[in-house]
């Protein structure tokens, strides 16, 4: 049995890519599937590139609040979109998630 493990509250987040105000820590990505985690960080009224997952993607809020669509997800809440449709997560008050993409993620152009 292998066990990784990544505390939120030990590491350095890093600039994000795909997001001005935007950062992230990776906790595991596996270039044979494309599965990718990592906890992400978005400051006050920010958002990220237009996005679609390869499959499901999985959220779970820890603080602030997530926009997706007309949508908002308060703290605490577990978010689960199936599919590849195109979204842009975003927030008003910022807000630090889990982001879980079991079959990776792509930017949409």
């Amino acid at each position: 049995m292998t066990i990784k493990a990544v505390n939120l509250y030990q590491q350095n987040w890093l600039s994000s890519d795909v997001s001005e105000g935007g950062y992230y820590i990776p906790c595991h990505e596996d270039d044979t599937t494309g599965e990718f985690v990592s906890f992400a960080k978005l400051d006050k009224n920010k958002s990220y590139q237009l996005m679609r997952s390869k499959g499901t993607v999985h959220f779970f809020v820890i603080d602030g609040e997530m926009i997706i669509g007309s949508e908002k997800y308060g703290k605490g809440t577990y978010v689960r979109i199936a599919g590849s449709k195109p979204f842009t997560p975003s927030t008003e008050k910022g807000c630090e998630i889990l982001c879980i993409y079991p079959e990776g993620w792509e930017l949409v152009e």
